[in-house]
């Protein structure tokens, strides 16, 4: 379905699962789709336990705009918008026990968005950190070995090549968020972060220093930033069917 906003733009909505669970809302990784095949397997575990919301940001997969334009401050207005426009169009769901879990860059997205409106569950998947100088945001695509070129990058794809990343609008709209002031102060009542092992940037170390001192975190060993779906799909469902006996 289409969430339509303003000036032509909308956002690419859609739901799975079983109606009679509580909600939880899928935040992708940065240039992602719902659609992508990774996602859509992990969207399909979800959905055997729970009520799914998965949209693309816009400038991303089937909603409106251009890949070059996307940025995380926009993100995290469509993450709000979503859960606005759910909370009517489905408004006989418990919306006080909402779950909501980013993946990648998504997690960032999910982390701000936490810290403006109280939520039950948020979960942090690839936790990939606030990029405070254009050598940290280098240094992290090169390790993942996926260096975004605008040329060849389509809508819910990234593409490996050899050439220096391009200063994207989602980046430098990151910087002015600081992770001092935004890791300490999520409204969620129950946190959790699932990192591979070998997932470890220079930065992220030093958010997992914060990160650690209030919240979750459990490392998942022998894997990087892959989102590996046998290994958190079980952790993520006990968590939320924990989380909602309280």
């Amino acid at each position: 379905m289409k969430l339509k906003l303003y000036n032509g733009e909308f956002i690419n909505l859609s739901v799975h699962g079983l109606k009679n669970k509580n909600p939880v809302i899928y935040c992708v990784g940065f240039g992602e789709s719902q659609d992508d095949l990774l996602n859509k397997h992990f969207i399909e575990q979800l959905s055997s336990s729970f009520f799914v919301i998965t949209f693309d940001y816009r400038n991303t997969g089937k909603s409106s705009g251009n890949i070059e334009n996307l940025k995380t401050s926009d993100m995290i207005a469509d993450l709000k918008k979503v859960l606005k426009y759910c909370k009517v169009k489905f408004s006989s769901k418990n919306w006080g026990k909402t779950t909501i879990i980013g993946w990648s860059h998504g997690s960032i997205v999910s982390l701000i968005f936490s810290t403006k409106q109280k939520i039950k569950n948020l979960i942090l998947i690839g936790y990939d950190g606030f990029i405070e100088k254009e050598s940290d945001f280098s240094r992290a695509w090169k390790k993942l070995r996926l260096l975004p070129d605008i040329s060849n990058l389509k809508k819910g794809k990234l593409v490996a090549n050899k050439r220096l990343p391009l200063k994207y609008q989602y980046h430098l709209d990151l910087k002015k968020y600081k992770k001092n002031r935004i890791i300490p102060k999520s409204k969620a009542e129950h946190i959790l972060i699932l990192q591979g092992s070998k997932d470890d940037f220079a930065k992220t170390k030093e958010d997992f220093s914060l990160l650690k001192q209030r919240y979750e975190i459990i490392k998942i060993k022998k894997i990087g930033h892959e989102l590996n779906i046998s290994k958190v799909y079980p952790q993520i469902k006990k968590f939320i069917t924990e989380s909602l006996e309280l």
